[in-house]
């Protein structure tokens, strides 16, 4: 006796999850806002901690006078207003910014200067005619930005 084999195929399973997927993907803002807490911890440790740029390139070390003044070769680091002043800012479904404000006694934006650097002829002073290298803390090196995908991938799979 000969019995027919049955194979049947049916959206259902798919159509559900992809509905999940679009409910999970209207609003990211959670996803979001954990991405930017992530972002934040990331720049804080490669101030205090890897010293380097987010395409991995270390820093350039302090000058003698710059290491006469703190009392060590710590570049971007004296009291900590730098790794503090990261913040995010703006975090909506959208995206999110990472921001430093860090300013120095007397209303210097540190943060920027620190990331771009200082020609020697803007600079005055005790230290005039010399250069502050930059020392970029802020963007995004490849492993934040799989982690971030990671992230965004966990949200939209409702872990």
């Amino acid at each position: 006796m000969v019995r027919s084999v049955n194979i049947r195929f049916s959206t259902d399973l798919l159509e559900k999850r992809l509905k999940r997927l679009i409910k999970q993907a209207h609003d990211i803002t959670p996803a979001m806002q954990e991405s930017a807490a992530y972002m934040v911890r990331a720049t804080q440790n490669r101030i205090l901690r890897s010293k380097t740029s987010p395409s991995g390139k270390v820093w350039a070390p302090n000058g003698t006078a710059t290491i006469d003044i703190k009392g060590r070769d710590s570049p971007l680091f004296r009291y900590g207003n730098l790794a503090d002043g990261i913040e995010a800012q703006r975090v909506t479904k959208g995206g999110f910014t990472i921001a430093s404000t860090a300013r120095s006694k007397d209303g210097v934006d540190y943060g920027a200067l620190m990331q771009k650097g200082i020609p020697a002829r803007k600079m005055k002073g005790w230290i005039k005619r010399k250069k502050v290298p930059a020392r970029p803390f802020l963007g995004f090196s490849e492993a934040n930005i799989k982690r971030l995908a990671k992230i965004l991938q966990e949200h939209l799979m409702g872990g």
